[in-house]
């Protein structure tokens, strides 16, 4: 399924010019060699380009006949190649054989002859320059060339295309041709199987594209598919390799072309060990760009994107900035993360652009809750994720989150279904090694227990954005009386360094029974230390609380009531600190 839908996004980008055709693919290029008609250099022409910050040169993408893996031995490339196969340039240190012929004459030679196989029959001048570049190029004299001692260094790490009077020798028709039925004629001696993408017949790919651009993977790559071992290979398989799963060498070109333009582009998402990227199966990138806005939370407002689903509820052409977007189109996301020299996949999602942008907006509803000083902040998934694991003291996370809870979240928020009991629990365990709780821990809470099929609380009363002064449920209205007691305690002891939540946090939201008879005994002595006023004041709060639970503390919260505690007390303290001048003058009589 992956694969097919990879295959497909190849054939719509390629059909709008974006990918190359079936026999290309696409190379980092730092140099092209310029040769005249009679294969003579005359130059070597700097192809690289500055880098997105501006301060360093990187090799450009281009366009190149497609290079099969090279892991050891001489394998020459057709047109684009490194500069010891195209130059015969030792690399820095390198020694003679016992033959006395260098390692780069030996490449030059393998490549030299390559050219000759494929365009020995090309009736073209620019084929027969190449030809008689290879012919009249000195390998062991190469270092004396003016223009090669100008780049010695750089062109040890470079990779080069030939450039025939200024022109590109790939973008030449009849080269370009020659190589497609080089790779025909070698085709027709490979036996064929059924293709598990198309279901035809067709040569397997015996080794998969590499995949390059996943967070803590190979910076040579990894394979989606691989066998590198019997013990992975099928009966009567062994030492075939990828005819274990036979894909035929078409569709695992496409599906590698596809996957690697994904995480080259700007439409990347890295969160813990996962890599994430996305595509409409029509290729457009305007459904990749609003599901960014979406993603991030902070280009796309509440409006806008409530006014893209109401359009497309109704079966309408959404518009956004201009752009046309249908709601039925097929939208994909796909997670992957290293696993050795492999990729593992961590999750992958196909619906309807349109129902993955309603669970988007959903999930942001149900983390709506009060944040401070009158705060509008967005909780993208990586931050929200963030809030399982400790913090350094720059904000920071003082490590990456758990990949398979980052996983499960992501699918739970996509497919709209139940949060994973991890995050939850988390979340709690941070909150209890944290000694407090901010915004967006409390509203991953709120979320969680108002998605959870198997939490039995009375939702609609606790689980709101505001305080909900009206509830008598105890867990909530015990997390209310513990923000109160803290407050009483800072107002009567100002600049204080610990309160009863650094000592009595975890405590009060698990066992009440044992700490709130303590902490009500505290209070009294705290609030002889108030203003007359002010003691009046939070002596009513306590007492319109108390009488809420009966006059009697629960011996054990388990966990979804311990959640509730906790946006009861948050719930409180954001009340507490509201600018209330009335308040603040009780506090100071």
């Amino acid at each position: 399924m992956i694969l097919q839908s990879l295959v497909r996004y190849y054939d719509a980008l390629s059909n709008q010019g974006k990918l190359p055709a079936i026999g290309f693919g696409s190379g980092k290029v730092s140099y092209a060699i310029d040769i005249n008609n009679e294969g003579e250099l005359i130059m070597l022409t700097n192809m690289s380009q500055l880098s997105d910050n501006g301060k360093n040169e990187v090799p450009q993408i281009m366009p190149v006949p497609l290079q099969q893996t090279r892991s050891s031995g001489i394998v020459p490339y057709f047109l684009c190649d490194n500069a010891q196969y195209f130059l015969g340039l030792p690399k820095k240190g390198g020694e003679d054989t016992e033959k006395g012929i260098s390692d780069a004459a030996k490449k030059f030679s393998a490549s030299a002859k390559l050219h000759n196989e494929i365009l020995e029959s090309v009736d073209a001048p620019e084929a027969r320059a190449i030809l008689k570049f290879f012919e009249k190029w000195d390998p062991k004299g190469n270092q004396d060339n003016e223009v090669i001692k100008e780049r010695f260094e750089k062109l040890q790490t470079s990779n080069l295309v030939f450039a025939i009077n200024g022109t590109f020798a790939q973008d030449i028709k009849e080269i370009a041709d020659a190589w497609l039925s080089y790779l025909d004629k070698d085709n027709a001696k490979k036996k064929t199987m059924t293709c598990l993408v198309t279901g035809r017949k067709e040569i397997p790919a015996r080794i998969h594209p590499v995949i390059k651009g996943i967070r803590g993977g190979s910076s040579t790559g990894n394979m989606l598919v691989s066998f590198n071992a019997n013990a992975f290979e099928s009966y009567g398989r062994e030492g075939d390799q990828g005819l274990n799963s036979p894909v035929g060498e078409t569709s695992a070109q496409k599906y590698g072309m596809a996957l690697n333009y994904l995480l080259s582009g700007n439409h990347v998402k890295k969160f813990a060990d996962t890599t994430v990227v996305f595509w409409a199966e029509t290729g457009e990138e305007e459904y990749q760009d609003i599901f960014d806005w979406t993603f991030d939370g902070d280009q796309l407002s509440d409006k806008d994107l409530g006014d893209i689903l109401d359009e497309l509820s109704k079966g309408n052409i959404a518009k956004v900035n201009e752009r046309a977007i249908d709601g039925r189109t097929p939208f994909h996301i796909l997670g992957l993360a290293p696993n050795s020299a492999r990729l593992a996949v961590r999750f992958y999602l196909r619906d309807s652009f349109g129902n993955m942008l309603n669970n988007v907006k959903e999930h942001n509803e149900r983390l709506e809750i009060i944040q401070p000083m009158n705060a509008h902040e967005s909780l993208p998934l990586w931050k929200l994720i963030g809030e399982t694991v400790r913090k350094t003291s720059t904000g920071k996370n003082a490590k990456d989150p758990v990949g398979s809870i980052s996983a499960a979240v992501f699918r739970a928020v996509m497919q709209n279904t139940d949060y994973p009991v991890s995050l939850y629990q988390n979340v709690l365990l941070r909150i209890n090694a944290d000694k407090g709780i901010n915004w967006r821990k409390a509203a991953i809470i709120k979320a969680y227990l108002l998605k959870n099929r198997n939490v039995n609380i009375p939702k609609e009363e606790v689980l709101r954005v505001e305080l909900n002064k009206d509830c008598t449920y105890v867990p909530y209205v015990l997390g209310r009386m513990f923000a109160v007691l803290e407050k009483i305690q800072k107002v009567a002891n100002p600049g204080i360094n610990a309160t009863i939540k650094d000592r009595y946090i975890g405590a009060a939201s698990e066992r009440p029974a044992t700490v709130y008879p303590k902490l009500l005994q505290l209070s009294n002595h705290h609030l002889r230390k108030l203003s007359e006023g002010a003691n009046v004041y939070y002596s009513r709060i306590l007492t319109d609380l108390f009488g809420s639970i009966n006059r009697t503390f629960p011996q054990h919260f388990d966990l979804h009531d311990q959640g509730v505690w906790y946006v009861g007390y948050y719930h409180q303290i954001q009340d507490l600190y509201k600018k209330n001048d009335t308040v603040k003058d009780k506090e100071e009589k």
